[in-house]
This record gives structure tokens, sequence and C-alpha cells, in this order.
């Protein structure tokens, strides 16, 4: 096969950080896993030789105002997960026009990621979407700035949950300071459960630039091991978790009279 570069195999799982960003409330730490990843693979479809074209008009303009928004998390979902490897299926370049990699690959990641962080009177535990906001991850070279934009809800049944994100991505040398590169990211994410103690989540990644033309596609898999059970989270980098979910639920008792 193939040598692949770091900087290449960053690329591929950069998802890993990005959706790390999205919904962890704990640091980093070394995750226990249990489980295995490899079945996943016997479903997994081949590396195509250019994946299709996907759709999309990016909003470049800024969000004039943040959005306090909320999203149910079925109970299956909620908790703490940890995750310490991914399958990366397929990365497509379409600047080159090749594949990175040749088949999938397996890397090591480490990731610890809460979901769900209020719970209403009927039971039904929210997860709180508000945007914008950013994040920051530093690498060797450089560090990325995420400011996430969006975060939606496509889908949710019984037997799966997709969340997309939108976001807005920087890359700033570290020797320099100066600004090396800057795109658009758009992130589907679907989970769904294996066990009650365990989930496949997939991610598909779609990277534009500023001006809405594709620069990479890729497609990611791994398990991830529920480590802790919901628990009821008040408050985070982005304010009052509680009070901002005592407003939405009044509200949305109100409207649903």
């Amino acid at each position: 096969m193939k040598r692949i570069g770091k900087r290449e195999i960053f690329e591929s799982v950069r998802v890993t950080l990005l959706i790390l960003a999205l919904m962890c409330s704990a640091p980093l730490i070394q995750p226990v896993y249990a489980g295995t990843i490899e079945p996943i693979l016997s479903s997994a479809v081949g590396i195509p030789v250019a994946p299709m074209l996907f759709s999309f008009t990016p909003d470049l303009k800024p969000p004039i105002m943040q959005s306090d928004l909320w999203m149910p998390v079925p109970n299956w979902l909620a908790g703490t997960w940890q995750a310490r490897s991914q399958i990366v299926l397929y990365s497509y370049n379409y600047r080159e026009g090749r594949n990175v990699i040749d088949e999938p690959l397996k890397v090591a990641i480490t990731r610890s990621s809460t979901i769900g962080v209020q719970k209403d009177s009927n039971g039904q535990i929210w997860h709180y979407t508000g945007a914008p906001y950013i994040r920051t991850i530093r690498t060797p070279n450089y560090i990325e700035h995420q400011q996430i934009n969006r975060l939606s809800l496509l889908a949710s049944s019984a037997a799966s949950v997709t969340v997309r994100t939108l976001s807005s991505v920087t890359h700033t040398d570290i020797a320099s300071n100066e600004l090396i590169d800057e795109f658009i990211e758009q992130t589907d994410t679907t989970y769904e459960p294996l066990s009650e103690q365990m989930l496949k989540a997939t991610f598909l990644v779609q990277d534009f630039d500023t001006q809405g033309k594709p620069r990479n596609v890729s497609k990611s898999v791994c398990t991830e091991n529920r480590v802790k059970p919901y628990e009821q989270i008040d408050q985070d980098d982005r304010g009052n978790l509680r009070e901002l979910f005592n407003t939405f639920d009044q509200l949305n008792r109100f409207f649903s009279r």
C-alpha cells in the first residue's frame, strides 16, 4: 500500500477533533475501550474512484446573533462516550483528483464526548446546540480555529440519529502567526446503537473553499463505548445551560398546549 504522510492522515481524520469540539464537556483522557471495530468493515463500501460531487451552497455570511437551540436526544445516545480508534473508509482530494488512501485506514485517536445536558419534566433529554462559538486545536505546525456556525438535527429515530455541522475553519502558522489556510466544512454524523453501552458513529466530511468549490470529502467510522450515563450539566464555557434550558422549556410547553 502507498505510504501516507502524517499531514494527509491528519486531514483525513480531522473530523474526529471537530466532533470532539462540538459535544465534549470534559478534557481529553485516555479511554477504556472494550469493543472491537473490525466487524464494521464487513458492511463498508469500497473506496470510490471519484466520489459524487455533493450539492452544497455554503452560507458564507457570519451569523448576526447567537441562537439558543436545543436538540432532543434519545436515551440510547445520552451519556459520555469514548473511542480510541477510527477507520477512514475513503478520503478524496478534489483539487488533485485522487484518493488520499488506497484502502481503509485504521488510525489511533483519543476522544471523549458528552451528549445530552438537560432533561425536561417528561424525561426527554436535550443537548444544547447554541452557535456561533469557537474551538481551537493545536497541531505541531499550525493552530486550527473552528467557528461553529450551525449544528442541526437532520434525522432521529429509534435506529439512528444524524446531525449536521457547518463550520468556518482557519489554520494559522505557529512560527509566523500568519494565516495559511481557510475553508468551510460540513460534517454529517450518524449515530447508530450497537448495544446498550456501544454505538457506531459514521462521519461524512466535506470541505469547500470560501467560494464553495469542493476541496476534500472523506468518510470515517468508529465504535464508541458509553463510560458514563446521562448526567445533568448546568454550566459550560458557553454559559448557564440550566437558565437557557428553563427559558426554552417554558416556551416549548407554552406552544405545545
